[in-house]
């Protein structure tokens, strides 16, 4: 049977100014996941979700980058994907567990548009 899961973000903050983007923490059913979490932009498929990290590297914006997290929720295992980007926006993930994203914070440049697989 298939589970609904409660996921909110807390606690928002700036990261780029001009009006985002914005990290958050990342609850599911009140229970805290991860902080950092580019906010609003998860994708979940079966008993996983999908979310980007903010990996704050200097506070000069130099080397900051964005990864991208599988969550298990039923084990609660966290995988990372060997990416580094400096921006990303989540799309989908297909039957066969290809994760579609976008080298920006919006899907709106097909151009920017990329595909991973992320089957175990």
């Amino acid at each position: 049977m298939k589970r609904n899961y409660k996921i909110e973000f807390n606690n928002f903050s700036q990261i780029l100014g001009q009006g985002g983007p914005y990290i958050a923490d990342l609850y599911i059913d009140k229970k805290f996941i991860s902080h950092s979490v580019l906010a609003d932009n998860y994708v979940v498929k079966n008993n996983i979700i999908v979310f980007s990290f903010f990996q704050l590297v200097s506070y000069f914006a130099i080397n900051n980058f964005f990864s991208i997290i599988i969550f298990d929720l039923e084990s609660s295992e966290f995988y990372n994907l060997d990416l580094k980007l400096n921006a990303i926006y989540l799309s989908s993930i297909d039957d066969e567990f290809n994760l579609t994203y976008f080298e920006a914070f919006n899907d709106k440049d097909i151009y920017l548009q990329r595909q991973i697989s992320i089957k175990s």
